[in-house]
């Protein structure tokens, strides 16, 4: 089933906004469309190591800042 041009362009529109490409949120559109749930892009933010900062750091650098 072809979109019609209205319905693309909303796509596009709403991909840029939520940072993904175009073609992953027609495949969400597709899957909402076909189940009625609400497909969720999984965060990628802070993937890795953990910080290593600890609160003594944070006590050191504010330290410095009082002093200057």
């Amino acid at each position: 089933m072809l979109e019609s041009a209205e319905e693309r362009g909303r796509i596009v529109r709403f991909a840029k906004e939520l940072g993904v490409e175009p073609r992953t949120a027609r495949r969400w559109w597709k899957r909402y469309q076909e189940t009625n749930e609400v497909p969720y892009k999984l965060s990628k933010n802070n993937v890795g190591r953990p910080s290593s900062f600890t609160t003594e750091h944070e006590t050191y650098i504010r330290e410095l800042l009082d002093k200057d």
